[in-house]
């Protein structure tokens, strides 16, 4: 039997802070319908009939009178499994003949009764508030309506509940829907500010330009191939410092080859100052391990960078620091390779990182939080930005405890050597590396023309031109194929969209704790990264922990898409966006070009970080829901987005095999069998 819940709206829905929640719940009244006399149906075309089921309606017994052109009435039983909400479809076969339809617009959910009589479930996928229902069975042979209310949200809780009653009668259902929203913290913008706003060195350093000649002119006398033909300085379209071409240069010529001895990793770290190495190897508990090296390096950067502070201090005085500076003598640095690091971090010296969103969601949390809501990514930052300071919290603690005599580094010194780290290493045969001179190239996507790889025979870092330059004309590599999510967290800028070569979006566990109760294995917290270039590791790692955990690992994402994706629907200044993506979808549905279909003024929204950024997020969530949609045979390839071949290739083999009752893992392996370019593989 079906029960009809009948809601006053639920006009007072409470905004719930973090993991704590409060429900606002609603009395239900049980429906008991008698067959009705009269319903308005609706004229599709001559002799066939929609009507929408109404509430109150018993499967089996309510009969609808409908009717006709003709002056005549249907009589129409409603059929055995439809219910309120459901549409049925007539149609007259033959004279006088009908045939009756349900074509469900209710959706059907089974959720599990608690211990406690209650039955949980959330909202669906795909829904209009306000509008849908939603058929809850409770496991008693009963069946629930419940109407979505306005504001809800895909993802959120839905709890039924009702009391004993009397005389064994329970009483009538009431339903309470559940709503989480985040909140920052009272007084963030002083907490923050303090600790990533880079200060001014207490002397002008170097300028770059001189500090840059200084570097090539000491790697090229330590042994270090630095060409004559490099040279620093701007060119269009980029116009940011990098590196240009003061002569021709050829295809295929080396252009730098820098020795792994004048690399600064981690390792490097330990060897030069194992005391340093000591102490954060034994940071506290609270300092995740594989962190510590990261700390490391950063210290031993920021003793640099220090060191570098004192000599233009001296030099501004018109004397000179002693070579050790503010801080402990480098007795176990060779001389060359001391000079190339001074030269290098002169260069540094001068930068502060303004751009760099860490830096700007500690100067003003809340402004970065409005500038990029509705994406998790300000929260990222933001969180980022306190980072910095719980890091250096901890490494002050340890000089204070173990090496009380040194000099623990500045935070505003300590802050330039991580953004330092963050926005310059590559990965040789250490992931952490700092290469200088080889981290002044500016990243391009469409035209690198250079490219650098490790020698691991010669221990070096080179540099080749992958084709022919004239002079003044600016050589950039590529830092990677990041989507502008990626590109805008690590270095602080992003692609024109059309240049993009993918699209990312990372899930926060404290917008999904729903989600994540129903579906995931008790206390789960690790972040979900989403990508159309791969099927990243933490994915895979959910859907096979939803289905180890006796869940639908495809409703699991189904519903992770769903509910990220709609605030971005929702938000008034990412709309022009979308209904730019909706009319170059309209023209060719696997196109992702919205930037081509802006008009007027909106014309802008294409240079704009937030906008780049935003329409990033959400082409990924589109992405993954239309692989899911084609895995499932819902939709056919060519009318999904062409940029999510290989996210499409990939998930429909991980659905094929958690269907099948599989676990998965991704491998990597070399494309077509050849030596250059790597592609993944999903395999049980």
């Amino acid at each position: 039997m079906a029960t009809a819940l009948m809601e006053p709206g639920y006009s007072s829905l409470q905004d719930v802070v973090g993991p704590k929640v409060q429900a606002n719940a609603c009395d239900g009244l049980p429906g008991v319908s008698q067959p009705l006399e009269e319903a308005q149906p609706q004229l599709r075309k001559v002799r066939e009939l929609e009507v929408i089921v109404p509430d109150g309606a018993r499967p089996g017994e309510t009969r609808l009178s409908l009717s006709l052109e003709d002056a005549h009435k249907l009589l129409v039983t409603v059929p055995p499994g439809a219910l309120p909400g459901d549409r049925l479809v007539l149609t007259e076969q033959d004279e006088g003949a009908w045939s009756c339809a349900v074509a469900g617009s209710c959706r059907r959910l089974s959720p599990r009764a608690a211990d406690d009589g209650t039955v949980k479930f959330l909202v669906p996928p795909n829904v209009t508030p306000g509008v849908t229902k939603m058929a809850a069975s409770t496991g008693h042979g009963e069946t629930v309506m419940v109407t979505v209310p306005h504001g809800a949200v895909p993802g959120d809780k839905v709890v039924l509940s009702r009391d004993p009653g009397v005389g064994g009668d329970a009483g009538p259902w009431r339903c309470s829907f559940v709503r989480l929203r985040v909140q920052a913290e009272e007084g963030e913008a002083a907490q923050l500010g303090p600790l990533v706003l880079v200060p001014t060195p207490r002397a002008p350093p170097p300028e770059a330009g001189d500090a840059c000649r200084q570097l090539f002119a000491a790697a090229r006398a330590a042994g270090c191939h630095v060409s004559h033909k490099l040279v620093r300085g701007c060119a269009p379209p980029l116009n940011v410092p990098g590196l240009l071409a003061a002569d021709a240069v050829d295809e295929g010529e080396e252009l730098l080859r820098i020795p792994a001895r004048f690399h600064i990793t981690p390792r490097r770290a330990q060897g030069e100052d194992p005391e340093l190495w000591r102490a954060c190897a034994e940071l506290p508990e609270g300092v995740p391990r594989g962190r510590r090296a990261e700390v490391c390096q950063t210290a031993f950067v920021a003793r640099l960078l220090h060191e570098a502070e004192d000599r233009a201090v001296a030099a501004a005085a018109g004397g000179a620091a002693r070579d050790g500076g503010a801080c402990e003598d480098f007795g176990r640095t060779d001389a060359e390779v001391l000079s190339v690091w001074r030269s290098y971090v002169d260069g540094i010296l001068s930068e502060h990182f303004d751009a760099h969103p860490f830096r700007l969601a500690a100067a003003d949390p809340a402004s970065m939080r409005a500038a990029f809501t509705p994406s998790p990514e300000a929260d990222f930052f933001v969180e980022m930005a306190r980072d910095f300071g719980s890091m250096h919290s901890f490494l002050q603690a340890a000089f204070a405890e173990r090496m009380p005599r040194r000099r623990c580094p500045s935070l505003g010194m300590y802050t330039r050597g991580r953004f330092s780290v963050l926005t310059r290493v590559f990965e040789t045969c250490d992931s952490s590396t700092l290469v200088p001179v080889v981290d002044l190239f500016n990243h391009s996507t469409t035209s690198p023309g250079v490219s650098w790889r490790w020698d691991a025979e010669g221990q070096a870092m080179v540099v080749t031109a992958d084709r022919a330059h004239c002079a003044g004309e600016e050589l950039c590599c590529s830092y990677g194929p990041r989507s502008n999510v990626l590109l805008y967290r690590t270095y602080g800028f992003t692609h024109p969209p059309e240049q993009e070569p993918g699209w990312s979006h990372i899930v926060r566990r404290e917008r999904m704790l729903p989600v994540y109760e129903v579906f995931l294995p008790s206390g789960w917290r690790d972040q979900i990264v989403l990508d159309t270039a791969r099927l990243e590791d933490s994915l895979c790692r959910a859907l096979n922990s939803a289905a180890a955990n006796g869940r639908d690992a495809v409703a699991f994402l189904r519903l992770l898409c769903a509910r990220s994706r709609w605030p971005y629907e929702e938000s008034e200044r990412l709309r022009p966006a979308l209904q730019a993506l909706a009319r170059a979808r309209a023209r060719d549905p696997a196109s992702s070009a919205w930037w081509s279909e802006l008009e007027g003024a909106d014309r802008e929204l294409a240079g704009q970080e937030w906008a780049r950024l935003l329409m990033c997020e959400y082409l990924c969530l589109v992405a993954h829901e239309e692989a899911i949609a084609c895995a499932d045979g819902a939709l056919e390839e060519s009318r999904s987005l062409a940029r999510a071949r290989v996210l499409r290739r990939l998930l429909g083999q991980a659905l094929g095999m958690l269907r099948a009752g599989k676990r998965f893992g991704i491998r990597r392996v070399r494309a077509d069998g050849g030596e250059e370019g790597e592609e993944d593989e999903v395999e049980p």
